[in-house]
């Protein structure tokens, strides 16, 4: 029977795969319209294609975010989600069903059961093994020399932090702080100061254009907003520097946090991470001048790492090919 290895990154907004021999493959929203039929949900479509029917839904549909803070959220939402992703990678339709092998990389802040979780709901998807990692494990395995590492990872709606070398994570934590929160404040500060909202994709929007934490940079673009209270749109200027504020307290969380994480590392390592620096990586780690903040507030040098948004899934393809690190790592005797 074939044999089809894939690397699943669990996210909350998105759902990134990579396969071996092939590297990305997919690269999808995490989210699912679906329509009731008595006690059962049916799929009606799955990923980026649900937002054409957000705001459209009718009687027994809905649209449904499964993966919440990287938490199975809604178990067949969930399943469904997955296996129509699946679908998509290996066409798990066909005649002769390959054998899906998975390494899920999951949040290190996830309790074994929220662990179990997620391996229940990709088996129930069609994955007949289901390996789960770490996902600053999967960063430190793609970006390293394998000596100590302080990996951050920045993502939609958790920042993980972690010193990892070859046994595992030495010290680490996850705090709720992502592209979500982000957005969050800049749709604040707009409420709170602006008097004033936008939709979700243009708070989005903003943060691409506006967001930097750069002190020599300002900048503006006019943007439609609708007006508190009387519900009029009218053309407002907003400023780089006004983006910067609001931002800056949930970037300066993220330092205190890294430093404590640090703190916590064995004094054989600290050199050595030190000396390393940073690795920064995931969707928010493109926020223009994040890497110098990071660096002045910490005092580490930061290198943010090419293609930060899928450092999990290829880093991960690495134990694809070394099953016997794998094992190890996991403290596991017979994995194949």
């Amino acid at each position: 029977m074939r044999s089809v290895q894939l690397v699943i990154d669990i996210g909350s907004k998105y759902t990134t795969i990579s396969q071996e021999n092939k590297g990305f493959v997919l690269k999808d929203a995490s989210l699912v319209f679906v329509t009731s039929k008595g006690n059962k949900i049916e799929l009606i479509e799955s990923g980026r294609n649900v937002a054409s029917y957000i705001g459209q839904t009718r009687q027994n549909e809905q649209v449904i975010y499964p993966i919440k803070e990287g938490i199975v959220n809604h178990e067949r939402a969930a399943v469904l989600m997955y296996k129509s992703f699946l679908n998509k990678v290996v066409n798990t339709g066909s005649l002769i069903r390959p054998r899906i092998r998975a390494i899920a990389c999951v949040s290190c802040g996830l309790s074994n059961v929220e662990k179990h979780d997620i391996e229940k709901v990709l088996t129930a998807a069609g994955v007949s093994e289901v390996v789960i990692l770490e996902s600053p494990l999967a960063v430190f395995a793609g970006a390293s020399d394998w000596t100590p590492q302080c990996i951050v990872d920045i993502g939609a709606s958790k920042t993980e932090i972690a010193v990892v070398d070859r046994s595992g994570i030495v010290a680490g934590c996850t705090i709720n702080i992502g592209g979500n929160a982000i957005n969050q404040a800049i749709n604040d500060f707009l409420l709170d100061e602006k008097r004033c909202r936008l939709a979700p994709e243009r708070v989005e929007k903003i943060k691409k254009q506006l967001a930097t934490l750069s002190t020599d940079e300002n900048f503006a673009v006019n943007e439609v907003v609708t007006a508190i209270g009387s519900g009029v749109q009218t053309s407002m200027q907003i400023h780089s520097s006004e983006i910067r504020r609001a931002i800056l307290p949930l970037v300066s969380n993220i330092c205190t946090t890294i430093i404590s994480v640090l703190s916590q590392t064995p004094e054989n390592m600290v050199d050595t991470v030190a000396a390393n620096g940073i690795i920064l990586c995931g969707g928010s780690s493109r926020i223009n001048g994040i890497c110098e903040f990071i660096a002045n507030d910490t005092g580490l040098a930061v290198k943010r790492l090419e293609n930060p948004e899928n450092a999990i899934v290829n880093g991960g393809l690495y134990y694809v090919q070394h099953r016997d690190q794998l094992a190890s790592l996991l403290n596991v005797v017979n994995l194949k």
